[in-house]
């Protein structure tokens, strides 16, 4: 089931009692997949919808139209809260609502090797948006070696930020990937260059030592 969402329900869905935010992300070849799930404490598998829509008048008023996401009921620590998914060519997540809420600037860029995605440093919403506590990044890499971040946690191609009041003000988000074939070739090109340099290393040597046993030889005939 599809619904419509308004910019709070994007990104910042908020309870009186406090609750959380976590933003994944999937990066493939050609895709970015956002899914924002948001938990609310003391709702209900009945009512979370009508306290998510409750939460978001508060803020917007009545919900508007800003995209069509994919929605479902989820549960975590049995806390309950709603998954809202979308789906991006890659290029076109910089029209994200999600990306763009919470920093000033904002870029995904891409060419034939790479991609980069950087925010600028603050994160602002804990101003926008009172009682949120807390959000987590989740960042999965699909078919891209990456070449730096300054992800707070790395598990294996899932790199992890934490944000919160505490920390907001100095948050940037920055990762760079290199598709696989680039980096393959890449590395091939090390590997050949070190090869080269080894062999090239081991004649310099030979040749040297060569040299050192004719003229000990040279010696040892003049005497």
């Amino acid at each position: 089931m599809k619904k419509k969402l308004s910019i709070l329900l994007i990104f910042g869905i908020f309870c009186l009692s406090g609750c959380t935010f976590e933003y994944d992300l999937t990066i493939d070849s050609s895709t970015v997949l956002e899914d924002n799930k948001v938990f609310i404490s003391n709702s209900s598998k009945e009512t979370i919808d009508e306290d998510i829509v409750n939460i978001v008048s508060k803020y917007t008023g009545p919900t508007n139209s800003l995209g069509m996401y994919d929605t479902k009921t989820i549960e975590e620590n049995n806390i309950i809260g709603k998954s809202y998914k979308r789906e991006y060519k890659i290029l076109d997540y910089n029209n994200s609502v999600s990306f763009s809420n919470c920093y000033d600037s904002h870029k995904i860029t891409q060419d034939n090797k790479t991609i980069e995605i950087a925010t600028s440093r603050e994160f602002t919403c804990f101003q926008k948006y009172e009682e949120l506590e807390e959000v987590t990044v989740n960042l999965t890499v699909k078919d891209y070696n990456v070449i730096s971040s300054n992800a707070d946690y790395v598990s294996g191609n899932n790199y992890i930020w934490n944000i919160t009041p505490s920390n907001a003000n100095d948050k940037l988000i920055n990762i760079v990937l290199e598709n696989k074939e680039t980096s393959s070739k890449r590395k091939k090109i090390i590997f050949n260059t070190s090869i080269v340099i080894f062999i090239g290393s081991a004649f310099a040597i030979a040749g040297f030592i060569a040299l050192l046993v004719h003229m000990r030889g040279k010696r040892k005939n003049k005497i």
